[in-house]
């Protein structure tokens, strides 16, 4: 009788790897992401040293500060410009450090989306099935599971977050760039049973100008 296996998101280590182009270790790596764009949308990058436990935990400790701020003071701090400020909404609260992002802005155009304890609906998901609209987006969250992505098996898999790692997702823009070969990853956030928060910082990143479009 077959034994089956539980898929994993694949997971590929970036913290030692000499990853200049043209490299061999560069396109090996390549080779490595292409893969798991194609058959998950997604993977796990470990970056270990190279982002600090101190930084992590600077981060997620302005997160949690930030939250326990007073919903009337928040509303007090509102911007026109869409995800630049407080605003809530039927299920979710999130808050944009604008701080944060004119830091992350020399990367790409950084998006902090935080979630507050959800209403109680009867079920264990927090956010429904879904794909993102733009190019790509990077997760990093603290210890607290929950972001599931379904395989081409229509299987749900989790991962096991670490101050040193990332999930990178493809979005719908990168499946429209790639004529289908890369398929937007489908995810959702389903609710922990620790008495614990979940906390996530995501980077979004959008395209600005024109593209070259694989045949």
């Amino acid at each position: 009788m077959a034994i089956q296996t539980q898929a994993k998101i694949p997971v590929l280590d970036f913290s030692s790897e000499d990853l200049s182009p043209g490299t061999g270790s560069w396109f090996s790596m390549r080779k490595q992401v292409c893969h798991a764009l194609k058959e998950y949308g997604c993977f796990v990058v470990e970056l270990g040293h190279k982002v600090s436990l101190q930084l992590h935990n600077k981060i997620f400790d302005a997160v949690v500060e930030l939250l326990d701020f007073p919903t009337e003071n928040k509303k007090k701090i509102t911007y026109e410009k869409p995800f630049h400020g407080y605003a809530s909404s039927a299920l979710h609260e999130r808050l944009i450090a604008d701080s944060y992002v004119k830091q992350m802005e020399e990367l790409d155009k950084m998006v902090m989306r935080l979630y507050n304890e959800p209403q109680k609906t009867g079920t264990n998901t927090g956010l429904k099935n879904h794909t993102d609209k733009h190019f790509t987006f990077i997760l990093h969250q603290n210890r607290i599971k929950g972001l599931e992505i379904i395989t081409k098996n229509g299987e749900w898999v989790g991962f096991d977050p670490s101050p040193s790692t990332f999930i990178f997702l493809a979005a719908d823009a990168l499946q429209a760039w790639s004529n289908d070969r890369i398929q937007a990853c489908v995810h959702r956030v389903t609710l922990s049973t620790e008495n614990e928060m979940r906390y996530s910082l995501e980077l979004f990143a959008f395209n600005d100008g024109s593209i070259c479009v694989p045949k």
